[in-house]
C-alpha cells in the first residue's frame, strides 16, 4: 500500500501568472493578445467597475506589496522528494509532513490540492523585533525602503530633523512591519486558493501584528468572510513592565461564509455528558414500559445518583419526554430582558392563541417560531391556557 497523492495534469497550477492570464483570456479574448494582457481594453470590458491606477481605495497598503502580491504568481520551482527511510508507518500512515520553505511548497501544493483542503491552521512568526527573518529571494536596503516609504524626498534626502515626525523609532517599526506583511501577503493568497468553498483559514497571531493582519486577511479574503477573533489564554510574564499580556489571538476566516451558511453548517462541539444523558434515556424509556411519566421520574432519579462534578448533574433542569421517547429539557422561550414581539400562536388541540409571555417571543417574526414548530421542537401545554416552551 502506498500513499495516494493529487495527480497533477498540469505543470502550470491555478493562481500563477500564466493561468490567471489564460482565465482572462477565456473571459475577455479581445483583452488578451498573443499572451499579453491589454489593461486597457480590460478596464474598457469592465466599464464603469474598473477604477483608474490612480483612485484612492479603502485598504491596507504597505511598500513592497505589488512585489509581495507577484511572489504568489510564480510557479513552483521545486518538487517534493519521499524519504521513506526518515518516516514511521510509511506504507499505512494517512499523514504528509512536509519540510521546505512554506510558499515554494504552498505552490507545489496548488497545482493538485486546489479547492480540496477543509482547513488551514498557521502559526506565523509574531515579528518581535527579533526573531523575524524573510528573504523571499529580494532583499531591499534601508535606502530602498525608506524610498519607498515617502521618507526621502525625489532627491534622496532623508526627511529627518526639524519639522519631521519621522522619528528613528517609527523607521524602523515600519520597516519591521513592511517585511512581515510582506512575507505573509502571498502566502495568504497561494494558501486561499487551496481551500474548498466551504473551507476555513485559523491564523495565530500576538498584539504586535494582530491589527495589521486583520486589515490583510480582510483583503485575501473579504471583510464578509470574518468568522471569529478568538482569544486564547496562556501564561502570564512575571516580567512585564506595564500589563502582564498572557494571551495569543486566533483570527479565524471562511473562504466563503455564504456556503457555509447555505449548506447548513454549525460548528457544535458535543458536550462530555451527552453521550451518557442519551444512554441514560434509553433505559429510563425502556424500563417505564414506553410510559412518559415513569420515564421523565426514572430521569429524575438517575440525575440524582450521579456523584458530585459529573457534567450531566451541573444542569439542575430535569429532562422530560415526549410521547414518541425524545427526551428534552425545556427551554425559555420569551425575548430576553422584555419587550419582545407578540403574535399569535395556536395551540394544535384547541384551536386558540395560547399565553404570551409577558416579556414577548423570543423570535422577531411568525415564521421563524413555525419552523420550530414543524420541527416538532416546540413543547406544548395540555391546552392554550398554559405556557410553551422549547
Amino acid at each position: 500500500m502506498t500513499l495516494d497523492f493529487e495527480p497533477i495534469d498540469d505543470v502550470t497550477g491555478p493562481g500563477e501568472a500564466k493561468s490567471n492570464i489564460d482565465v482572462l483570456a477565456r473571459l475577455f479574448p479581445d483583452a488578451v493578445v498573443d499572451g499579453t494582457v491589454d489593461i486597457d481594453a480590460l478596464r474598457d470590458l469592465l466599464g464603469d467597475d474598473a477604477a483608474p491606477s490612480s483612485a484612492e481605495a479603502f485598504g491596507l497598503r504597505w511598500p513592497g506589496m505589488a512585489e509581495a502580491r507577484r511572489l504568489s504568481t510564480l510557479p513552483a520551482t521545486g518538487t517534493l522528494l519521499p524519504k521513506p527511510g526518515e518516516s514511521v508507518d510509511w506504507n499505512t500512515t494517512r499523514n504528509i509532513v512536509i519540510e521546505g520553505d512554506n510558499l515554494e511548497v504552498l505552490r507545489l501544493l496548488r497545482r493538485g490540492y486546489t479547492n480540496k483542503v477543509d482547513v488551514i491552521y498557521i502559526d506565523p512568526p509574531y515579528n518581535t523585533g527579533n526573531d523575524f527573518i524573510y528573504d523571499d529571494k529580494r532583499t531591499t536596503s534601508q535606502t530602498d525602503h525608506e524610498t519607498a516609504a515617502g521618507q526621502r524626498d525625489d532627491k534622496g534626502m532623508l526627511q529627518v530633523g526639524e519639522g519631521s515626525d519621522r522619528t528613528q523609532d517609527r523607521k524602523a517599526g515600519a520597516s519591521r512591519h513592511t517585511a512581515w506583511l510582506s512575507m505573509m501577503y502571498p502566502r495568504l493568497l497561494v494558501a486561499q486558493h487551496l481551500l474548498k468553498d466551504t473551507g476555513v483559514i485559523i491564523v495565530a497571531i500576538d498584539d504586535s501584528e494582530h491589527a495589521r493582519l486583520k486589515l490583510l486577511l480582510d483583503r485575501v479574503y473579504g471583510a464578509e468572510n470574518f468568522i471569529a477573533n478568538i482569544i486564547w489564554q496562556g501564561g502570564r510574564k512575571n516580567d512585564s513592565r506595564y500589563v502582564s499580556v498572557g494571551h495569543d489571538y486566533m483570527l479565524i476566516y471562511a473562504k466563503n461564509e455564504g456556503s457555509l451558511r447555505d449548506k447548513g453548517i454549525r460548528w457544535r462541539e458535543e458536550r462530555s455528558a451527552d453521550e451518557a444523558t442519551r444512554e441514560a434515556a434509553k433505559t429510563a424509556w425502556a424500563e417505564s414500559g414506553q410510559d412518559q411519566e415513569k420515564a421523565t421520574t426514572l430521569m429524575k432519579a438517575w440525575i440524582s445518583s450521579l456523584p458530585e462534578g459529573h457534567p450531566a448533574k451541573e444542569n439542575n433542569r430535569f429532562y422530560e419526554f415526549e410521547p414518541d421517547g425524545r427526551v428534552f429539557r425545556k427551554r425559555d422561550i420569551s425575548w430576553p430582558g422584555g419587550g419582545g414581539p407578540r403574535y399569535d400562536v395556536v395551540h394544535p388541540i384547541t384551536g386558540l392563541p395560547v399565553k404570551v409571555p409577558s416579556r414577548g417571543w423570543i423570535y422577531s417574526k411568525p415564521e421563524r417560531m413555525q419552523q420550530d414548530i414543524d420541527a416538532g421542537l416546540i413543547v406544548w401545554g395540555k391546552d392554550h391556557n398554559e405556557y410553551i416552551n422549547r
